[in-house]
């Protein structure tokens, strides 16, 4: 930041030429430090990747879920402490 800083040109109008940017001055992290940052981004995609499937197959569910109201009774009893909640088909 303080490289463009100092090359910003006086007057109405600032900004940066080709040339001024040409010569700034990149620090960059080592290969073993980008290869760290490299595996902390694929493991990230990764989970989206998961949550994207479990969220694929929930829509599937609700998909099939809202089907069955129009043919079976549908009954969804809410969780009690502990437990999860049950759904239950029964025909009309």
């Amino acid at each position: 930041q303080q490289q463009i800083i100092d090359c910003q040109n006086g007057g109405s109008r600032e900004g940066l030429n080709f040339q001024q940017i040409a010569d700034f001055n990149i620090v960059l992290p080592s290969i073993k430090e980008q290869q760290v940052i490299c595996g902390i981004l694929n493991s990230f995609d990764q989970k989206i990747l998961c949550e994207e499937a479990t969220l694929n197959c929930l829509h599937t569910l609700r998909v099939s879920l809202m089907q069955q109201l129009f043919i079976w009774r549908v009954v969804v009893e809410k969780p009690r402490a502990g437990k999860q909640a049950r759904i239950a088909f029964f025909p009309d």
